[in-house]
């Protein structure tokens, strides 16, 4: 007795029909007009019990001779331990598999073709050319990729073999590009669209380009940048290490790029090693320019800053703003004596509470010490 391939009762959209003295699981072929039904025998009593349920009772929505069977159209696809996933419709299981082939034969998808297909299918013949030509599909792609198609259907192992080539190559061209570790959801799209006649020779190298070299300039396609931007492309955490290293050399002022710039060298980052030591390099040349007064170029801005913080916390009792111009001045001065004068300057200006109250208390004690008290 065959084993039970069934962990759940049959769904809902399915029927459960006695013709002759045999049981089947019967579908109908969505939108099919009138319906197509298409019937998978029960190849023990174990097997039907579980379309049901444990303990259920087995009840049959229609029982018919072999001969009304045939009247009806019904087509006989064998039995039910074929069934990939019993727990759902297997044309829902079709259409699931024809999405994922349709990533490189995209004419699956075209509704005539589908409609042909499925009556090839289940006449168990191939389609005809003739067939093929006269979808919409055909009539409105290129001859690049109505060749690809005839390549698929006329000789499925080279077009296998094409697919494997072409992705091979597209991951050498992307690592000789400089990228590292492409992923491989990005090697077969790109391949594929070569594969497929979508993309010629130069519109792949410009991708190329569009991927390895964000300063390009070039116009990324459409679903090349839904991969990149799902995940393929910059993380969040190469962006992260661009900012870190701008507030690290260039302080909240002067490393205040906007998003744009951000992302650009996060994939340099990603696609070259050397690219992290090469931003440092330029951020210490930048820093240089900003504060020539601190000669060495591993000095940076947060090293020149840490002293001020606190000396500027002391002076006015309150946290230093480092996108304030005073902040940055106190940082150029370098000096203890002109700073701690500064911030006085500046103090009472601003009306500080810790400078002004100081100053109020220096001004009375030397206003009180002059007084002799009286005999």
């Amino acid at each position: 007795m065959a084993k039970s391939k069934l962990s759940v009762p049959a769904p809902d959209d399915a029927q459960v029909w006695r013709i002759g003295n045999k049981t089947y699981l019967i579908y109908v072929v969505p939108g099919s007009r009138p319906p197509i039904y298409v019937a998978w025998e029960g190849m023990s009593e174990e097997n039907i019990q579980s379309w049901f349920g444990p303990d259920q009772p087995i009840v049959y929505d229609r029982q018919m001779s072999g001969n009304d069977a045939k009247g009806l159209g019904v087509l006989f696809a064998g039995s039910d331990v074929e069934l990939a996933n019993f727990d759902e419709n297997p044309f829902v299981t079709w259409a699931q598999t024809m999405a994922t082939q349709a990533k490189t034969q995209p004419w699956i998808l075209d509704d005539d073709y589908q409609a042909m297909l499925l009556e090839a299918t289940l006449e168990n013949r191939d389609l005809s050319d003739a067939e093929v030509q006269s979808t919409e599909w055909w009539q409105t792609h290129s001859e690049a990729q109505r060749s690809w198609m005839k390549v698929f259907h006329g000789d499925p192992a080279t077009a296998e073999q094409m697919i494997n080539d072409n992705r091979i190559m597209a991951r050498q061209m992307l690592l000789d590009a400089g990228m590292e570790n492409p992923s491989e959801e990005l090697i077969f799209y790109m391949a594929d669209q070569a594969t497929m006649g979508n993309w010629s020779e130069i519109y792949f190298n410009s991708q190329v380009a569009a991927i390895s070299d964000p300063a390009s300039g070039i116009v990324m396609d459409e679903g090349l940048a839904n991969i990149w931007n799902e995940g393929m492309g910059v993380t969040q955490g190469e962006e992260d290490t661009v900012r870190a290293l701008l507030l690290e050399w260039l302080g909240p002022v002067f490393g205040a790029w906007d998003e744009d710039q951000i992302a650009l060298y996060a994939g340099k980052l990603r696609n070259d090693p050397d690219a992290e030591m090469n931003l440092i390099q330029q951020l210490q040349d930048e820093r240089m320019a900003l504060f020539p007064e601190y000669e060495d170029r591993n000095v940076s801005y947060q090293a020149m800053a840490a002293p001020w913080r606190q000396f500027m916390q002391n002076q006015w009792g309150e946290k230093a703003d480092e996108t304030d111009p005073l902040f940055q001045t106190m940082i150029k001065n370098n000096d203890a004596t002109l700073n701690g004068q500064l911030l006085i300057k500046e103090g009472l200006n601003r009306g500080v509470g810790k400078v002004v109250n100081t100053m109020n208390a220096s001004a009375l004690r030397q206003g009180t010490g002059n007084v002799r008290r009286a005999v």
